[in-house]
């Protein structure tokens, strides 16, 4: 079942400021590696003063529009977020940020991604993305056509019994 933001954050926000943690299905690709379409990510509500460049949050663009997008820089009452693909959406009061993704489920496993490593490396590939991207595109078509002739050239180079 497939419910729409503006429907499912009012229950979400009830979970949290009950003290649950919540989990739904992120959809998209903007935080991609991190985060992938159709992943599991469980969410917690943390006080502003706990939340750090690196962390992935919940938050509220506009009225009826919600990201779950990493905070790159935090400065007095605000946060500027992006996602991990390049979209920004810049300087948003830190009370529009509902929750911190805490975890993410990737094939059967729970992954952190509150921790100092998970934050950092998240930075990390922001800040490099301009030259992670294209290596990754890089050695994802090398690795397409090369995979594909060592199987041929193995066939060929083999001597029949």
């Amino acid at each position: 079942m497939n419910i729409s933001c503006r429907d499912l954050v009012p229950l979400i926000r009830v979970a949290l400021d009950n003290g649950a943690r919540v989990r739904f299905t992120a959809t998209g690709g903007s935080m991609f590696p991190f985060l992938r379409h159709g992943e599991v990510v469980e969410l917690e509500k943390v006080p502003a003063t706990e939340l750090r460049p690196g962390d992935i949050v919940l938050a509220q663009r506009d009225k009826e529009r919600y990201v779950l997008h990493r905070i790159l820089r935090v400065r007095a009452h605000q946060a500027y977020l992006a996602g991990d693909l390049g979209a920004e959406d810049g300087w948003i009061p830190l009370s529009q940020v509902l929750a911190r993704a805490r975890a993410v489920c990737r094939n059967g496993r729970w992954r952190r991604l509150d921790t100092p490593t998970a934050r950092h490396s998240g930075l990390a590939w922001v800040r490099g993305r301009l030259v992670a991207l294209p290596a990754l595109r890089l050695a994802l078509a090398v690795r397409s056509r090369v995979v594909p002739r060592r199987a041929v050239r193995a066939g060929h180079d083999e001597q029949p019994a």
